[in-house]
This record gives C-alpha cells, structure tokens and sequence, in this order.
C-alpha cells in the first residue's frame, strides 16, 4: 500500500466521521467565499500536495464554498472537495488579477515572471474549467470579475481592463452554459459590471449571481436590484465579509438594510481555517445589527438564502 492510498483511506474514514471533532458544535451556516486552500499548494503553487490536505476540519462553520482563482489552483480545490465533500463546495474560476496570464485576450501582453515561473495559463483552460464543473455537480464558477483598482506588485501598473472583460464574458458563458451560479469580484467598476448584466438577455446569464464582499454605493446596488428580466429581482445576491466590509460599518449596514432579507449572505474571505469562523461570526453580527434580526433569526434567514444561492435542497448537503 502506497503512502497516498493510505491517506485516502485515512481521508474517507474521516469523512465517515463528519469530517471533524466537533460534530456536536457545528453552526448551520454557509461561508460563501474563501480561499483556505491557498496554504495547501506544493511549493510551485502549480500542484496540490495529497499531504497538505487536512485530515480534519476543524471549524464550527457547516460548509465552506473554496474559490479557485487561478487555473492552477483548480486541482487543489477539486482535492479539497474531494477528500471532504460534505464541508466544501467547489468554485473554479480565474480572477481578473491574473488576466495577463491567459493567452489570446486583447490588450494582454505576456507577463514574463509568470512566464518564467511556469505559470502562463494554458489556451485549454476553457475546456479544463467546462471538465470541472461536470466532475462536480455541485461546482459554481468563482471567482471571476473585474477590477480598476488593483495593481500588478512588480509593475505597479492596473490590469488590462478590456481583456478583463472578455476573460469575464468567456467564463459567465461558461457558467450560463452549464447552469452555475457565479461569484463575482467587483472593484471600482459597478458601473461596467451592470453594463455588462443589464446589455445581456436573461438566458445568457447564470441562474445566480453573488456580488460577493459588496463594496460599491448603494445607488449602484438598487441599480442591481433593479436589473430587467427578473435578473435583479431574483438571481442578484450580495455577500458581506470583515476583510472588506468591517472597514467601514456604518456606510454597509445601511446597504445591508436596502437589500431584500431572502438576498443577503455572508462569508470569510479568508485563506486560513483558524480564521473562518471568527469572520463569519463578524459578518454575521453585521447583518443581524443591520437588520434589527436577533442571531439565531439572522443565522436562520442567512442560511436558507446560502442554500438557495448554492442549489441546496432543504436546508441540508446536496450530496
């Protein structure tokens, strides 16, 4: 027996053991949008190391939904899932961040520390990405978007903002194709995102679409609300986390107060475990205040629409 399949096996036992040592404790909520797998890549940060997946999960928080957001980083969430899937739902995606290192959009010109790093994406990444959503069932497409702020560390310069919006288009068609709801990164660009929503028919959009950690004003969250076709009404979801929204309570409880109680989830941003359920637990507090909803009735309320948003049938894991 090889070392590996004795960690598989050691993996499957402990998912026969809900997956953690604190069964008793677990909170009923969902974590719409973290990246924990980030401290489980190889060194290379190309491949997922069998050794770096826990054997244990260790938080209070029910399910966690782990975004991918690089190509490369796939294969360590599609583990994660794996070893685990009662705890985690799948997200694949490539975060505008890292547009450079697609092949083929306008504007782009090649990044060479990626390059030289081996980690230029691949021009297959369209089909790969279609092969994990059909491995899993449950997979939504995440994270994706757009971003007019942020700057490369080594040029300091922002992305290519029109090759943003094509990588943006190929993978909400993806979603659309396949019926997935989409995490969306929005930053400093509400205003080209609900271009984008709004100048699409209905049945070319996901069936959901979470604006996760919402930083944009409040007329520009009514503007998504009120998106045409039942878009606005029905598939908008806005998502809150203490990495982004604790900077500034006072001007998100009221955004928080504007959107519909069936249309609000939270989640952690984080990429340590040790540090999920201490977000969550802030973001939670921040809708509940908001909202004038007491904990357990916030906790409630927030995980129905997360079950709703993730495609989970009553309440309970879809697997």
């Amino acid at each position: 027996m090889t070392e590996n399949n004795t960690k598989d096996q050691q993996h499957q036992q402990s998912d026969n053991n809900n997956d953690d040592n604190t069964s008793n404790q677990i909170i009923y909520q969902i974590d719409a949008h973290c990246h924990i797998h980030d401290t489980m890549l190889s060194d290379n940060s190309k491949t997922p190391s069998i050794n770096n997946i826990p054997l244990q999960i260790q938080v209070k928080t029910s399910q966690l939904c782990e975004m991918g957001t690089t190509y490369y980083d796939w294969p360590t969430v599609s583990a994660l899932h794996s070893h685990h899937p009662t705890r985690f739902i799948p997200a694949f995606g490539i975060h505008p961040w890292f547009v450079q290192r697609v092949p083929g959009l306008p504007e782009n010109t090649q990044d060479p520390i990626s390059t030289a790093e081996g980690l230029d994406i691949p021009d297959t990444w369209e089909s790969e990405l279609e092969a994990y959503l059909q491995k899993h069932p449950n997979a939504i497409v995440g994270e994706i978007g757009l971003d007019k702020k942020a700057v490369k560390g080594t040029t300091k310069l922002r992305f290519p903002f029109t090759s943003q919006i094509h990588l943006f288009n190929k993978q909400l068609d993806i979603a659309t194709k396949f019926n997935r709801p989409v995490s969306i990164h929005c930053v400093k660009c509400q205003g080209s995102l609900l271009d984008i929503l709004r100048n699409t028919p209905p049945s070319c959009l996901p069936p959901k679409i979470m604006l996760h950690s919402y930083s944009g004003s409040i007329e520009s969250l009514k503007d998504f609300l009120s998106i045409p076709g039942g878009v606005g009404r029905d598939r908008i979801y806005v998502s809150f986390s203490k990495l982004v929204n604790g900077r500034n309570t006072e001007k998100f409880a009221e955004i928080i107060r504007a959107i519909p109680d069936n249309r609000v989830l939270i989640e952690s941003d984080v990429d340590s475990m040790d540090d999920v359920d201490e977000c969550m637990a802030f973001s939670e507090n921040l809708v509940a205040v908001s909202k004038e909803w007491s904990i357990d009735e916030c906790r409630k309320k927030v995980y129905e629409n997360s079950c709703r948003f993730f495609g989970i049938l009553d309440g309970g894991n879809e697997e």
